[in-house]
């Protein structure tokens, strides 16, 4: 299964719960010999919110994938501020991870 399956699976979960979810496209090229990124660099795949109007920001990893040092550096330093914000924060490759804790978060939302 490739990290885009993933991506979709996981945006079909969150949209399920009735979530609002965006998927950040982030693209490399080789153009004149040299490696060009659109997008930004450590935002992660999948943000949206909740119903409840929670944040959530959700980095999808293909099973058993790594991920280099600095790249994996500004991944951390995204999830620190999205954390420090209240918001919701998953790096996953599994699609039920995702619906378990967006449940819990959108049931504890909705009862206060």
């Amino acid at each position: 299964m490739t990290e885009r399956d993933i991506q979709n699976e996981i945006k079909a979960v969150c949209e399920s719960l009735g979530c609002l979810v965006v998927r950040h496209q982030s693209q490399g090229n080789i153009i004149g010999g040299r490696k060009v990124r659109k997008g930004n660099n450590g935002i992660w795949d999948l943000y949206g919110l909740t119903p409840y109007g929670r944040f959530f920001s959700i980095e999808c990893k293909a099973p058993g994938s790594s991920t280099e040092r600095a790249h994996r550096l500004r991944q951390e330093a995204w999830r620190d501020e999205v954390l420090s914000r209240q918001g919701i924060a998953i790096i996953t490759d599994d699609p039920k991870e995702v619906e378990a804790i967006l449940a819990a978060v959108i049931e504890q939302d909705g009862g206060q």
